[in-house]
């Protein structure tokens, strides 16, 4: 062999291209009482909570893989809880021994992933984390917007946001930026919006369909991740009430 170190290195280069162009990764999908369908990827800020986590069925990976086995774990009491499966079902073990035991804040560790391609080829794959939390702020994958909101974007253009139901997560960039709110073919007249800050409940009125810089600067600036704020008291061009919505910041 004339250069031996030049064949290392290409065995390695190769190596490593191969772990690279597979980036397969679990995930969790659900549907909630509102209609809508989530999915939770692990991603920083998102959250599950308890009742939610027990309606899932399985683990799933993308389209052309499928889930050989896995295991959940989580610290549960003083203990350390750890349950198998040997499919891409959840078992009655990690649902009533973890699942059902974790309280808010508890991380839930699904590892030892093992997923299958079409010819058979098994890999271990990337574990996902869970976070439990009171509430579950994950992403919609399908469902039907009540309303929605135009806002700046970091170019100045003007964008829209749909708002799907009463379990929408807002990130704060689009709130700090927030024009006018439309509800679904209702013309807005006047709305409210309210919610706590510190220890202070806050609440500004519009009387228009325009969001006025007391939202934007005392409210939707000022709100943590994960404050719930209220748009109610909304009003259309007949004067008929609208239902309120609720949302999460993110």
């Amino acid at each position: 062999m004339k250069n031996p170190l030049k064949l290392l290195l290409l065995i390695v280069t190769i190596f490593v291209c191969t772990i690279s162009a597979f980036s397969q990764n679990a995930y969790l999908t659900y549907s909630a009482n509102n209609g809508n369908r989530y999915k939770y990827s692990g991603l920083q800020g998102e959250t599950m909570s308890k009742s939610d986590l027990l309606k899932i069925p399985e683990l799933s990976v993308e389209t052309g893989y499928v889930v050989k086995s896995f295991k959940v774990s989580a610290h549960i009491g003083s203990a350390e809880a750890e349950r198998a499966s040997t499919s891409s079902e959840f078992t009655d073990a990690q649902r009533s021994d973890i699942f059902k035991k974790a309280s808010a804040g508890t991380k839930i560790y699904i590892e030892d992933i093992v997923v299958a391609d079409k010819n058979g080829v098994r890999r271990k794959i990337s574990p996902l984390i869970i976070t439990v939390s009171a509430s579950s702020q994950c992403e919609i994958i399908e469902g039907h917007s009540v309303a929605h909101l135009t806002y700046t974007d970091d170019a100045g253009a003007v964008q829209e946001y749909k708002i799907f139901s009463n379990d929408a997560v807002i990130p704060q960039s689009v709130l700090i930026n927030a024009l006018e709110l439309y509800h679904n073919a209702e013309d807005i007249k006047s709305f409210s919006v309210s919610a706590k800050i510190g220890i202070y409940f806050l609440e500004y009125m519009s009387g228009s369909n325009k969001f006025t810089n007391g939202m934007r600067n005392e409210i939707f600036a000022k709100a943590p991740s994960g404050t719930k704020i209220y748009i109610e008291n909304i009003k259309d061009g007949a004067g008929k009430s609208l239902p309120v919505i609720l949302f999460m910041v993110k």
